[in-house]
């Protein structure tokens, strides 16, 4: 990559309008985007297939509802490569802005992204759940994979308003190719889900 130095007076000057300051290859440490769903009705699940193996990190960026009619929010579960075998451990610290508490599990199916999405009742009909979750490593074939995860939803003074900061591992050291997404209930219109690839810095 060629960066080239400017300055004011030389920016302005006619024989620079048309210069390129960077040369359009890849900057490190930035981020790709890869594919972005948007749901145009009700679905159980969304899946991100045959992904590109050329990055050294991965991130999806959610933006979610249930379709659960209950003052609630919903779980949501993430696994990899169709592997939906006992082969997952995360814990998990969240708060509600009065309390902190804590979980922690071994041996499940998914991923947990703790209380991510709000169920879709008239109350809160425009309220959506937002997840960050960043799968490191995804293609290194030495290790287990690691997933980092930061959620919250909040639906004004209900008890389970929550934010959430987790971790788990998928024991496992395939190169991940697919993701799948699953809530306690499906996602709904308009729910977002966006991955994108990240480049060694």
């Amino acid at each position: 990559m060629s960066v080239r130095k400017f300055s004011t007076a030389s920016i302005l000057s006619p024989s620079y309008k048309n210069s390129k300051i960077w040369d359009g290859t890849t900057f490190p440490g930035y981020f790709e985007s890869i594919q972005t769903v948007t749901l145009s009705s009700n679905s159980t699940t969304v899946t991100f297939n045959n992904i590109p193996q050329n990055y050294t990190h991965l991130q999806l960026r959610c933006f979610a509802k249930a379709s659960t009619t209950v003052n609630a929010v919903s779980n949501t579960f993430i696994s990899f490569n169709n592997d939906g075998g006992s082969n997952y451990t995360y814990h998990y610290l969240r708060g509600n802005g009065s309390s902190v508490t804590s979980i922690a599990a071994t041996s499940q199916t998914g991923v947990l992204v703790n209380d991510a999405t709000v169920g879709s009742n008239s109350t809160f009909a425009n309220m959506f759940g937002t997840y960050i979750v960043d799968l490191l490593d995804y293609t290194n074939t030495n290790k287990n994979k690691t997933v980092r995860i930061l959620s919250g939803a909040d639906i004004n003074n209900l008890a389970t308003v929550q934010i959430g900061l987790g971790s788990s591992l998928w024991l496992n050291t395939a190169s991940i190719t697919r993701i799948d997404l699953s809530s306690t209930s499906n996602f709904v219109q308009y729910s977002n889900f966006a991955l994108y690839g990240i480049r060694s810095a």
